[in-house]
């Protein structure tokens, strides 16, 4: 099953998986939790992936059912928030995301965004200091999994904000980044790095986004995750790039990203 994900086989995997699913029906709750999470988990990432919605949410719902705890719950809702996105119901996913994060323990404001934000920016400001690109690169691996959980759920959530909520955006990209400078780096680093270069072109800081849009790349190519190279593309060559460079330049990169982006 998570072969054929790999390679991008969706209708071969959406098969494996809901066999597997299949096998263990009747006390697979109860005799194998961790593998029935991980099953239906990613059953409901590659119904999705093939346009099935309806089985998709009954997967989902079949989790929410039988989860012990809210952090066995917030991968299927990552891909109920990122679907609902998708499907132009984009404050339903924010609220969604936003009440996920809540029970993960992390609360984000619903008003009084400007005290929050510029307390936030000059949290990064302070971890970042001092911090050469290399010293970025080599953060210790993050290995708390509530926290990559939470990282999780910003990230599908972000795209909604930008369209919906510009200003809960750039929190999300403020908390992205902190968290990471806190927590360590994981494939999500390059998405933490390029949201946060946005937020300083949007402040201003063009040599700080420039800076910070280049690292992105650089973790994206480390960390050898090509699901993330579209959000990243976009945000480095679609946004960043075009206060310096000419945007013709950028777009075989942003191509790039799209077919990409197909592909994934």
């Amino acid at each position: 099953s998570e072969a054929a994900k790999c390679v991008n086989l969706f209708d071969l995997a959406v098969i494996s998986f809901e066999f597997g699913i299949r096998l263990l029906k009747g006390n697979g709750w109860t005799d194998q939790y961790e593998v029935m999470l991980k099953l239906h988990g990613a059953c409901a990432e590659m119904q999705m992936s093939v346009g099935n919605m309806t089985r998709m949410e009954e997967v989902i719902d079949e989790v929410l059912l039988h989860a012990r705890e809210p952090l066995d719950k917030s991968h299927v809702l990552q891909t109920r928030v990122y679907n609902w996105g998708v499907l132009d119901r984009g404050d339903d996913a924010i609220e969604l995301g936003l009440e996920t994060l809540q029970q993960l323990g992390v609360h984000l404001p619903r008003r009084w965004f400007s005290v929050y934000i510029a307390r936030e920016a000059l949290r990064a400001r302070a971890l970042l200091k001092g911090k050469s690109d290399e010293q970025l690169m080599r953060l210790p691996t993050m290995k708390n999994d509530l926290q990559y959980a939470v990282l999780q759920m910003l990230n599908v959530m972000y795209l909604s904000c930008l369209i919906q909520r510009p200003t809960l955006a750039a929190v999300v990209s403020l908390k992205l980044i902190n968290i990471t400078l806190k927590h360590g780096n994981s494939v999500l680093s390059c998405i933490a790095f390029s949201a946060y270069a946005m937020f300083l072109v949007a402040a201003g800081d063009t040599e700080g986004a420039i800076r910070y849009g280049e690292l992105s790349l650089k973790l994206l190519e480390s960390c050898g995750s090509i699901e993330y190279l579209p959000r990243v593309y976009a945000g480095v060559y679609g946004v960043i790039y075009s206060w310096r460079f000419p945007s013709r330049d950028a777009l075989d990169n942003l191509l790039q990203g799209y077919y990409v982006g197909l592909q994934t």
